[in-house]
Parts: structure tokens; sequence; C-alpha cells
């Protein structure tokens, strides 16, 4: 009766479920992109909508999905890191960067990792000053962190960067 409904019982769910159960991932995406278009706001559906993407190989889609969940739940750690990731898998370090920061503004659990990869973000982006200022900052939370060694050498060298 109410195809545009997406609050919680909403038929894009129950669908989407449905096809996820059945093993027909194909049509569980066209169900939660449906659901995302007609504006659904639930994050857990929408992180479904974009692990389902990702998985499909689609992950600029996918970046796209957790970028709009950006403005419905900000405070969502893993979010971010979920779409820095992403951002970075995309050749898109400017938005990783700016996930990777906004991470870091949350004081996640993980503040190596979260330094870390803001270091590879900004690495990617050409920023090698902020990059190896990140690096130390990582190796300043878990000194024995070999990637973020690894990462503030390569930041560190003699031009050959």
């Amino acid at each position: 009766l109410y195809p545009d409904y997406v609050e919680a019982g909403n038929v894009c769910s129950f669908v989407a479920d449905a096809c996820i159960k059945k093993g027909d991932k194909a049509c569980a995406i066209e169900e939660l992109g449906r659901y995302s278009k007609i504006g659904g706001r639930d994050p857990e559906t929408i992180k479904q909508y974009a692990k389902l993407l990702d998985e499909a190989g689609r992950k600029k889609e996918s970046a796209a999905a957790l970028l709009r969940l950006t403005y419905i739940y900000p405070q969502d750690t893993e979010l971010h890191e979920r779409l820095g990731a992403l951002s970075m898998d995309n050749g898109d370090p400017a938005t990783a960067v700016r996930e990777f920061r906004a991470l870091i503004g949350m004081n996640p659990i993980d503040q190596a990792g979260s330094h870390y990869n803001l270091a590879r973000a900004l690495k990617a982006a050409g920023q090698n000053d902020q990059a190896r200022e990140e690096a130390v900052l990582s190796l300043e939370a878990a000194p024995n962190f070999r990637p973020a060694q690894k990462l503030l050498l390569e930041v560190s060298g003699d031009g050959k960067n």
C-alpha cells in the first residue's frame, strides 16, 4: 500500500532480506538501492547496501552510499573508516584524507591505525610533510607498528619518494 514508506518495517528491507536468504545479491542490491533513493535513513540498512555493492565490485557506488550516510549519521567511526578505505581503493585520496581526519576527531580506539591510514592518504595526496607527522603520531601510539615505520621511512627520504 505504501511503496515509499522507509521507516521500520518497510517493504524494501523485507524484500532485500528475502533476496539475501535466496542468495540473490543482485535483487538485494536493487531493493536496497530503491530504499536509499526514496529516502531511507537507517544506518545499518545503508551499510548493508554499501557492503553488497562493494562485494559486487561496484566500489564507487558503495562509496557514494556511505558518503550519503555521513550526512545522516556522522558519528559512526566504522563508517568513516570504511569510506576512507574505499576512497583509497577508488583513487580518491582527498576524500580519504577527510574521512580519516573525521575518524581521528572521534578519538577511535585504534589510534595507531587511524593515524597510519591518514598518513597513507596524505602520502597518496602528495602531502608528504603532513604524512610524516601522522606517521610519527601513529608510532607514538604504537612504537613497534611496522607499517607506520615503513611509511615514515618512505615519506622522510631524500626526495626519492
